[in-house]
């Protein structure tokens, strides 16, 4: 319906056009008609000159008229049709504005709209990375505590031998034998607590550090997915 406008409006102003035209034709034709029902016939030289002469001058006065208003007639619909053209121009370029500013807001609502999706994007790939970080967390905190499970079942173990162990050679030795393999076995488990434990802090400065730079890794591949290069910007 709206394509329609203004091609009911042009024909509606070419309607205008041709029956203003039409109406200053029909004027025209009605002064020289009327003007004509007072012209007298030319007849025998039964009268003077100065009646010829008249009736000459009334005839070229209304051919003038008729002139004059074929002449306006003719103004009349050369101003109609620059202003029904005047009128069209108009028309045609509102209706491009109109256009214009549909097509401007299209775009700037779809502009939005990819926006938007971009940042919902970006916000579910900060939340999955999030929840990867802290299932690896989790993982590495049960993999540390199974470690340290393991580690305190070995010791246990370890002192059982040991004390099976010294109550056996306690039992094959003196009083200073047995004296002797108890300190000799304090002083393995110092060297094993601290080996292990020695083992243990290197552990996890490495686990740190490997965490820590996956993360910073993580992040910085983030940020370069999520950067938009101004188009301004230099290369590098």
């Amino acid at each position: 319906m709206t394509a329609l406008r203004p091609l009911l409006r042009e024909g509606w102003e070419q309607s205008k056009s041709l029956s203003l035209a039409l109406a200053v034709h029909i004027v025209a034709f009605a002064l020289i008609w009327l003007g004509t029902m007072n012209w007298t016939p030319f007849k025998p030289p039964q009268i003077t000159g100065m009646t010829i002469e008249a009736v000459m001058v009334d005839t070229q006065a209304l051919i003038e008229r008729r002139d004059r208003a074929m002449r306006e007639a003719e103004e009349a619909q050369r101003r109609e049709a620059q202003r029904v053209q005047r009128q069209r121009e108009l028309e045609a370029q509102r209706q491009r504005e109109r256009e214009a500013q549909e097509r401007a807001a299209a775009e700037a609502a779809e502009r939005q709209r990819q926006e938007a999706e971009r940042q919902r994007a970006a916000e579910l790939r900060l939340q999955e990375l999030r929840k990867r970080q802290q299932r690896e967390r989790d993982e590495e905190a049960a993999r540390l505590q199974a470690q340290r499970d393991e580690l305190q079942r070995q010791r246990e173990a370890l002192a059982r031998q040991s004390q099976r162990e010294a109550e056996r050679l306690k039992q094959l030795d003196d009083q200073r034998q047995a004296a002797a393999e108890a300190e000799a076995q304090k002083q393995r488990e110092a060297e094993l607590q601290r080996q292990l434990a020695a083992e243990e802090a290197q552990r996890r400065e490495d686990q740190r550090a490997t965490l820590r730079d996956q993360y910073e890794a993580t992040i910085q591949a983030q940020v370069t997915a999520d950067w938009k290069r101004p188009p301004t910007a230099q290369p590098g």
